[in-house]
């Protein structure tokens, strides 16, 4: 009774199937969302006294809300300086304007321009900046959790007794 690495490895099995599980209901397991290198999965570590079970990958994307944003290549400049270029740009194209030219600007400060990018391909297309429309969010990871919260107890607990007494009861 005293190993906690059995029970754990068991719970933290058991949570992680859950948690690909309801990814996978989203169609977010396996999936890698435009621009990102690393598909979203789920993995376990565990160190007694504690197993903690994580997805890896962009899953922060699929799973919470986001708003309306203002995408830009990188290298030109901070957050706040692309916030105020992007309420430019918005409102110049809104009523029929032109954007073509308003990063040229950000980019020229008095300093060097970064390296990265200069332009986005979206799609095939290569664009200057981009308006993301924002996302509802799927929140597969809350219901996950509700999910493991009422069933990892009584996986712990079976675990830690029926191993122990296989043992013992083997030799």
């Amino acid at each position: 009774m005293r190993d906690q690495r059995v029970p754990l490895n068991a719970t933290a099995l058991h949570v992680k199937r859950i948690m690909e599980s309801s990814a996978a209901k989203a169609g977010a397991l396996g999936n890698k969302p435009a621009g990102k290198r690393k598909a979203i999965g789920v993995r376990y570590n565990v160190r007694p006294p504690v197993a903690l079970v994580s997805y890896t990958g962009p899953a922060h994307l699929i799973n919470n809300p986001t708003r309306q944003h203002f995408i830009a290549p990188s290298g030109f400049g901070s957050r706040s300086t692309l916030a105020v270029a992007g309420s430019g740009i918005g409102a110049v194209t809104a009523f029929g304007g032109s954007g073509r030219g308003m990063l040229s600007g950000l980019s020229q400060k008095g300093r060097r321009r970064k390296g990265g990018k200069r332009a986005l391909t979206i799609g095939g297309n290569v664009r200057a900046y981009a308006f993301h429309p924002g996302t509802p969010g799927k929140n597969f990871f809350q219901r996950a959790r509700l999910q493991a919260v009422k069933t990892a107890p009584a996986v712990y607990g079976r675990s830690g007794i029926t191993v122990p007494l296989r043992r013992a009861f083997a030799a």
